[in-house]
């Protein structure tokens, strides 16, 4: 539990900043505060005559303890893996039942939402099927960078052939 801030930090640092997320912040609060108490070298030593040091600290342990709540009692993402039946209103053919199953098994509502289900981090999936075609899908999911560079969503490479044919007929689907 102790390091769940660091992960909830990583939620406003997505794609490329991760590393200024997990190394940056981390290094710039510890070094902050190691240097208050050297930079304020006022003669009183009492806590309340220091008001600077004990603001720096006091703001550093409640961002900490801020972001450990929030990182400790964020709802899993909902229709987790084995959920056999998609929330969506749409009939899906057979291929499109596998590809449900397919965007369960390799995460995307961990990003994504399809309805109710999944996070709010990349773009809502409710209706893409009648926003971009299928070849436009398949080259989004397969090398996001390609459609648009710098974009924080990984490339797929390593989805089988057979479950990433079932994902993209799953999105077209969804109407």
């Amino acid at each position: 539990m102790a390091k769940k801030w660091l992960f909830q930090l990583l939620r406003f640092f997505p794609g490329h900043l991760e590393a200024v997320g997990v190394i940056g912040v981390p290094l710039l609060i510890g070094g902050a505060l190691l240097l208050v108490p050297l930079l304020d070298r006022g003669p009183r030593r009492h806590l309340t005559r220091r008001p600077v040091t004990v603001g720096v600290w006091t703001l550093a342990g409640v961002a900490i303890l801020w972001l450990t709540f929030a990182g400790a009692t964020q709802q899993p993402v909902t229709g987790a893996p084995g959920s056999a039946k998609p929330p969506v209103d749409e009939a899906l053919s057979p291929k499109g039942l596998e590809g449900w199953s397919a965007y369960q098994a390799y995460g995307c509502a961990s990003c994504h939402r399809v309805g109710p289900v999944g996070n709010d981090v990349g773009p809502d999936l409710t209706h893409i099927g009648s926003r971009r075609p299928a070849d436009w899908l398949r080259k989004r999911v397969r090398d996001p960078q390609a459609i648009k560079p710098g974009v924080a969503m990984p490339p797929f490479p390593q989805i089988p052939d057979a479950d990433y044919d079932a994902l993209i007929q799953f999105l077209s689907e969804l109407k």
